[in-house]
């Protein structure tokens, strides 16, 4: 950086000691500004690649049924050769390990490779076969699941409309009984006044006075 000030110092002469300053200052801070914005992608690249990872780890530990996932040709041909290093170092750190396999990896021809890429595509065809059966007995739980809810709200559907008709048929019942009840009170009232016309008119016939019926105050003065 302080290269591009001399120059920037020798092609413009006429600059003040203060201009000079302030473009070093801006430089550092661009140069600070670049240093923090790649390492905040790389941060983010890194999160989103761990908690990927770690995503998927948690779903196969929750769910069983989760089909392993694929092994590179390279992982396969450590898987081949773990137990013969695991015997002849067992003293040596996992990191130390896998230099030693990254070494005998490098070292293989490439017939001998082709074989482990031959199995890590077989495994890759296992996973994807797996895969489809273990989505398609998941869509089916969710169909289950979801005729089930339907079923138990049809059950209870059923249950309603059953109160309902039963909640009509009592209504029905007791308008029937206070229309009958009121049909014999307009009968009775209807008897009782012709009983009482008959009364007035055998009265009047024998009588000049007209007849009148006694009202309640007549008859607790009598």
């Amino acid at each position: 950086m302080s290269e591009s000030i001399i120059d920037l110092f020798e092609e413009h002469p006429d600059l003040t000691e203060a201009a000079i300053e302030a473009v070093a200052k801006l430089t550092s801070f661009v140069d600070l500004l670049t240093k923090y914005t790649d390492k905040y992608r790389a941060d983010l690249k890194r999160k989103h690649s761990s908690s990927s990872g770690k995503s998927n780890s948690i779903l196969r530990k929750n769910d069983p049924d989760y089909p392993k996932p694929p092994l590179s040709s390279f992982f396969l041909f450590i898987e081949s050769i773990r137990e013969e290093t695991d015997k002849l170092y067992p003293s040596m750190h996992m990191n130390e390990r896998a230099v030693i396999w990254g070494q005998r990896w490098r070292a293989l021809s490439e017939e001998d490779r082709k074989h482990f890429n031959e199995l890590a595509e077989n495994d890759r065809e296992r996973h994807r076969c797996e895969m489809a059966i273990y989505e398609q007995k998941k869509k089916l739980k969710l169909e289950e699941s979801g005729s089930n809810d339907s079923s138990s709200v049809e059950c209870r559907h059923g249950v309603d409309e059953e109160e309902e008709q039963g909640e009509n048929e009592v209504h029905k019942k007791v308008k029937r009984e206070e229309s009958s009840a009121s049909r014999e009170k307009s009968t009775d009232d209807y008897e009782e006044g012709e009983e009482d016309y008959a009364i007035k008119e055998e009265y009047n016939d024998d009588n000049d006075e007209p007849y009148e019926l006694a009202t309640s105050e007549d008859e607790n003065e009598e």
